[in-house]
């Protein structure tokens, strides 16, 4: 089983982002200029009205140390011309993404070659006219590329009950098999079980209480676990007073799994791919369950143990935004991007049938998890009254 590496911390890394921003510097050249990268903006977070902006600005840098040239405060934090250009960002365009039931995409937007909209002069407020004074940037409503809002033809055809079949052989002709060996650890959690030395509390349900759920379906039980612990924590929808169990599994035998992680190389066309199709039925909600629970079966009939498949909560365990693009591409095209969004992947595992009962999987061990602290990393963005229309 894959471990991803996926430590998070619930404060924010200007360094990380910065990092981010290098890697985008030879296709974006707005973020490119760096002889005034470094240069000192004149303005601080105490410019800003919007109190959400104020909070992002603090997270740049420390406070002054003499009063800002600008706004004459002394408490607020200094800016340089690369901080205000990353507070835009996250703040306007990252802040201003809406998802919708396949995909996201960013309501307002910016760049060196247009003028802020007239319709957005009054919503954004006047803090956007800070940046547009200093980065020389104009602000407008965004209209997306369709692809972005699940308009793809795999997507399309996956949606649609007769012509999911084709789809879905698609994908297992496409994507790669993993095979899992004993010694790839992973976890599952469950909450207030019944009988808590019992290996088979730890199995995938009973028969009679099976719904129709991600995999799972009549007739078909499934185990669902993860390397990932924390996932496991936030995938099991834990409270509080809940009491909390682990089981670390262990594969006796190679197990053939299904691997829907994988991100395909050379897949530039955002129309017509599995791995965008995927990407967004990964980050749905139960409405894409029937797509999913078919998958499962044609998995099974294929000979598959079952599959490794991204956790809904992988860009909230990993700290990314939910989706990014170039030059109205995917970041996941790029080859320069894919080893950073293989990294913000956070794996789950389905396996079929019940496999702690068939001998596939010994329980290594039973732990009591008490989560000590929750930490929480917060975006701030602007209030719009705009929202994405998808016509049927």
């Amino acid at each position: 089983m894959k471990n991803k590496d996926s430590k998070s911390t619930g404060k924010f890394d200007a360094d990380r982002m910065a990092r981010m921003v290098q890697v985008f510097e030879p296709m974006y050249p707005f973020f490119s200029k760096e002889e005034t990268e470094e240069q000192d903006s004149g303005i601080c977070s105490a410019c800003f009205s919007d109190v959400g902006l104020r909070i992002e600005a603090e997270k740049f840098s420390s406070q002054l140390s003499q009063p800002c040239p600008n706004c004459k405060a002394q408490d607020g934090h200094r800016l340089t011309i690369k901080d205000c250009k990353i507070l835009a960002y996250r703040f306007y365009i990252l802040g201003s993404v809406q998802r919708v039931d396949y995909g996201a995409a960013p309501i307002v937007v910016f760049n060196e070659h247009q003028k802020t909209t007239s319709t957005l002069s009054g919503v954004i407020g006047e803090d956007a006219r800070v940046f547009e004074d200093i980065l020389g940037v104009g602000f407008f409503e965004y209209g997306p590329n369709l692809w972005m809002l699940g308009e793809t033809t795999p997507l399309q055809c996956l949606r649609k009950k007769r012509e999911r079949p084709a789809v879905i052989h698609d994908i297992l002709q496409s994507y790669p098999t993993h095979v899992s060996q004993p010694g790839d650890i992973f976890f599952r959690v469950r909450t207030n079980p019944s009988e808590l030395t019992k290996p088979e509390q730890f199995d995938s349900p009973p028969s009679h209480i099976i719904t129709n759920g991600r995999f799972e379906s009549k007739g078909l039980a499934v185990l669902y676990g993860s390397p990932d612990l924390e996932t496991c924590i936030h995938e099991s929808r834990t409270a509080v007073d809940d009491l909390i169990y682990v089981a670390t599994l262990d594969p006796v035998q190679p197990l053939k799994l299904l691997d829907l992680t994988h991100i395909p190389e050379n897949d530039v066309n955002p129309f017509e791919s599995l791995d965008i199709a995927l990407h967004y039925i990964f980050r749905a909600g139960n409405y894409s369950y029937e797509i999913t629970r078919t998958l499962a079966r044609s998995a099974l009939n294929a000979g598959y143990d079952g599959i490794l498949f991204p956790s809904y909560f992988s860009s909230l365990r990993a700290g990314a935004p939910v989706f990014e693009t170039l030059w109205g591409l995917p970041t996941r095209s790029f080859p320069q991007m894919q080893s950073r969004i293989r990294s913000q992947t956070i794996p789950n595992v389905c396996l079929f049938g019940r496999p702690v009962a068939e001998k596939k999987l010994i329980v290594r061990s039973i732990n009591r998890v008490h989560l000590e602290q929750a930490i929480y990393r917060l975006r701030m963005g602007p209030l719009l009254n705009e929202k994405i229309q998808i016509s049927d």
